[in-house]
């Protein structure tokens, strides 16, 4: 029978509505279907009008419309047989349709017999023997396996297996639904190696066609995941995922279960990141969206990201509140807290009484109402905690937050009685003892400097401080949960500043216990311990944030008695990861003897000068042979905290009184914020300092002293923009060497960048001031600085490095790829290696060719990709290639040899790592 072809205006309200189906916008759907079905039926195009119903019946399924669902079924099968007779397949469907209503309703023998009556139809329209009527007794083996019909639904999977074996050969696609059905029946009887072969039957027949059935693919490799053990399991999901996201039309209940199943794995497996990535996938999938919301709220808050970490709690909370363990609770209330949402941490608290016994809950209420400024009631139930039966450590907590409220009101000595009680009672619980040990030197501090008891409070703040400083020190090779990440940024250069305040008054006013060793340990210490603490996220590792997460799940031990530092064969492989890569990536703190930096100044012929900016004050340590005096001077700050101005005299104290001949150079070693103030134009009385002496610029001694027994180290990886003056070398040639580097969580390189390419002047050679820097430039930062400084209009660099460039912008995927060609195309005559990407040299001499010289580099790349040898791993490297270029340089512009010698030190390169 022929049909009239569907109307234009009809097939678009089909396709919108298709569209609003992926997007699983059924109400919306169902009016543009209910549209193209009058269209259709106008138009007599009966079998997409019958298509039409169908899809309608289908939506209102998915939203629970049964009765709806039921009467558009109705309509569609007697309707398509009033138009078109019984015997017809439009009939047929309906009647399927209305069975699979029937069945969502519990209603099994009224769906049976709806099948029943679509199989008599094709059978006596088709024959016994066709695929239509093997389709009808799958229906029906459905409806007999939801009955638990076992030997019935077993009789009509054999009928339909045995057409479709006669109408297909072996191994047509038609087959695997037999053996998907045959796997869905073996597991409802529990015989779950049967069902386990029976998916693998059915992906074995698939995996032959994978673009023609993407999502009978995917499907069936989601119902083996759930047969398979741990270890297997996330391969089968992961297969499942590619397919589904490579088809954005796939978006089912099976891609959700897929990624959320990957999500859990990569949680679990310490990792993230990759699981925020795949959770945010899977909250897009109505069915599972209610249980990504967990895996968010922990990802997000193991990385650190408290405002994304809070707003999945939030969603979390309000969906299912019952799912929450205590320590949850615990912390959504603290990230409420410190996120300074008030009213949902005492509404969480509460919430988190209500299934808890301990008084826990009632500390985080006690903080809250803190937060509130209902100071009484905090007290009220913070001094019930304290005086209760609870653990010692949920008593020390709540002394610390009585003696937080003390503190800033002012209270200082009823402040310090809190926290000696808190300190005895933290115990091991390591943390707690930092923030109680700053908290009992900055009281100290304090009372020191307001003359009272003066020498017995400086005597007692020298011991805390000490203690402070060993117990940091021990963090520095172990990772930290969230909670303590945020308070170390919060605090640690206030710690610091108390630290030289409190330096400050024991040389004023004990004088015969002043330590110029304890000074000079302290300033290193201070300035190596903040830029570490500071990026504790740029260095990590699985067996890291498995660390991290169990440290996290056993942050509040008095649930259970377990302490939190609980030590693992997890966190000891990430203590051996984490002190390597200490000693590789960053300067530690080294108590090296305060002699021995001497004497390195002393055969040098340097005076040292050690740099700190606390409040309104300006803090000097100068040290020299045998001689070391700390200075305070008042100083003027802008709103960033930058410095606006200083005398000469100020930067340099004691300086001019010294005689020339005894020193060649000043080796200056700031803090962050002074690490952009002129030093080399500091003016003494006879003129500035750059005309008298050579400046060299460190980010502190054990920086200075590493790349002083380095020849060609790079100087000061992790430190801030700065000058550096270097001893001539075969690669620099006597040229200085200018370095804008970057610690992402302290200065942002991009802003530095930007202020540097900007400026009038050209960088100072501290060798010749007076002329221009055609120096070699090196770069240690992030990728999208080094993007902004090659899109400059003031290009100014002979060679360029980045080293080390984060993974994520260089990672194994297709964002990686572009970038890496980006990087090509404005970084002309450097070349990529990519570490441990092969073992074969012609490798990077092909990236290098596609880079440089394809039409579609980007295309080319992704070629490349996809060929096994070509496999992109984590680590890449870019090295610089001489050249110098006066402005904006295109890429024929390079001469054809260093572009042959790039290659040829490629070559080179990859024959070294071979080896």
């Amino acid at each position: 029978m022929l049909h009239a072809q569907p109307p234009g205006v009809a097939g678009q309200h089909q396709n919108r509505a298709a569209s609003l189906l992926l997007s699983h916008d059924f109400e919306s759907a169902i009016s543009e279907l209910r549209q193209a079905a009058a269209h259709y039926k106008a138009a007599a195009s009966w079998p997409y009008y019958f298509s039409c119903l169908n899809q309608i019946t289908q939506a209102q399924l998915e939203l629970g419309q049964l009765d709806a669902a039921k009467q558009t079924a109705k309509q569609a099968l007697w309707q398509s047989i009033e138009t078109l007779s019984r015997n017809n397949d439009e009939a047929a469907k309906a009647a399927h349709k209305l069975g699979q209503v029937y069945e969502a309703a519990g209603r099994f023998g009224d769906a049976m017999e709806c099948h029943r009556m679509a199989y008599d139809i094709r059978e006596d329209l088709f024959s016994r023997e066709h695929p239509q009527t093997a389709a009808s007794l799958l229906f029906m083996a459905v409806t007999a396996r939801n009955q638990d019909s076992f030997g019935s639904a077993v009789a009509f999977l054999e009928e339909a297996e045995e057409i479709l074996a006669k109408y297909y050969d072996a191994g047509h696609p038609e087959l695997s639904r037999v053996w998907e059905e045959r796997g869905m029946l073996y597991e409802k009887q529990e015989l779950l190696p049967k069902a386990r072969k029976a998916y693998e039957e059915a992906i074995s027949i698939l995996k032959v066609f994978p673009n023609q059935y993407p999502e009978a693919l995917g499907r069936n490799w989601c119902r083996l995941a759930r047969l398979l053990p741990e270890g297997e399991r996330a391969q089968a999901y992961q297969r499942a995922y590619h397919l589904f996201e490579a088809n954005e039309r796939m978006q089912n209940s099976f891609a959700g279960e897929a990624a959320l199943e990957l999500a859990k794995d990569a949680l679990h497996a310490g990792q993230p990141a990759l699981a925020v990535q795949i959770a945010e996938r899977a909250v897009r999938n109505p069915g599972v969206r209610s249980s990504a919301f967990p895996l968010l709220a922990k990802s997000y808050l193991l990385l650190g990201q408290l405002e994304p970490a809070l707003q999945h709690f939030r969603q979390w909370i309000s969906t299912s509140p019952g799912a929450l363990h205590p320590a949850d609770w615990a912390n959504a209330v603290e990230l409420a807290l410190l996120s300074g949402a008030r009213a949902e941490a005492l509404q969480w608290s509460k919430l988190f009484a209500e299934r808890s016994e301990s008084l826990l809950p009632r500390y985080f209420v006690a903080r809250a109402y803190a937060a509130f400024g209902n100071e009484t009631r905090a007290r009220q139930i913070l001094n019930h905690i304290a005086r209760s039966t609870e653990p010692a450590a949920l008593k020390a907590l709540a002394e610390e937050a009585l003696g937080e409220m003390e503190f800033q009101s002012g209270n200082t000595e009823q402040a310090m009685v809190h926290f000696k009680s808190a300190l005895h009672r933290a115990g091991y619980h390591e943390f707690n003892q930092i923030r109680l040990l700053y908290a009992m030197g900055q009281v100290h501090t304090l009372l020191a400097g307001q003359d009272r008891h003066t020498i017995d409070n400086i005597k007692a703040g020298r011991e805390y401080y000490a203690e402070l400083q060993n117990r940091l020190e021990l963090l520095l090779s172990k990772p930290l949960t969230p909670f303590e990440a945020h308070w170390l940024k919060n605090h640690l250069e206030d710690i610091f500043n108390s630290g030289i305040q409190h330096l400050y008054l024991q040389q004023q006013y004990v004088r015969d216990g002043f330590s110029v060793e304890d000074a000079y340990n302290w300033f290193e210490f201070g300035k190596v311990a903040f830029f570490n603490f500071h990026d504790v996220e740029a260095y990590t590792a699985p067996a890291f944030w498995k660390y991290r997460s169990q440290r996290l799940d056993n942050a509040y031990p008095y649930e259970n008695g377990r302490a939190s530092g609980v030590i693992s064969a997890v966190g000891e492989v990430w203590a051996g990861l984490r002190s390597q890569q200490a000693t590789q990536l960053r300067y530690k703190v080294e108590h090296r003897p305060l002699q021995e930096f001497e004497a390195v100044l002393a055969s040098l012929s340097l005076r040292s000068y050690h740099y700190w900016v606390a409040d309104q004050n300006l803090y000097i340590l100068q040290l020299g042979a045998g001689i070391g005096r700390l200075y305070r001077k008042h100083i003027e700050i802008d709103q960033n905290g930058q410095i606006k101005s200083l005398s000469g005299r100020t930067l340099f104290p004691g300086l001019e009184a010294l005689d020339n001949r005894e020193i060649s150079g000043l080796l200056v070693l700031p803090s962050h914020q002074l690490a952009m103030y002129p030093f080399n134009k500091a003016e003494l009385e006879a003129g500035s300092v750059s005309e008298a002496y050579l400046i060299h610029r460190h980010l502190c001694a054990a920086s200075f002293l590493a790349d002083l027994s380095t020849a060609d180290q790079l100087p000061g990886a992790e430190a801030d923009a700065y000058f550096f003056q270097k001893e001539p070398s075969d690669k620099n040639s006597g040229a200085a060497v200018a370095m804008p580097t970057s610690h992402s969580s302290i200065h942002n390189c991009f802003s530095v960048l930007s202020d540097w390419l900007s400026a009038s002047k050209a960088l100072i050679n501290l060798r010749v001031p007076d002329e221009a820097v055609n120096a070699r430039l090196l770069l240690t930062a992030d990728a999208g600085s080094a993007l902004a400084l090659a899109n400059s209009t003031l290009p100014r660099t002979r060679y360029l490095a980045l080293d080390e460039a984060y993974t994520d912008y260089w990672g194994n995927s297709t964002t990686g790829l572009i970038n890496r060609v980006r990087a090509q195309q404005h970084f002309i005559g450097t070349f990529i290696e990519q570490q441990d990407l092969c073992q074969d040299p012609e490798v990077y001499v092909d990236w290098l060719d596609a880079a440089t010289s394809s039409l579609n580099p980007i295309e080319q790349l992704a070629v490349l990709q996809a060929q096994p040898a070509y496999e992109v791993l984590q680590a890449v490297r870019t090295f610089g290639a001489p050249y110098s270029q006066s402005g904006k340089t295109a890429a024929s512009d390079i001469p054809v040899f260093w572009i042959l010698g790039g290659v040829f030190g490629l070559i080179l390169t990859g024959l070294w790592v071979r080896r």
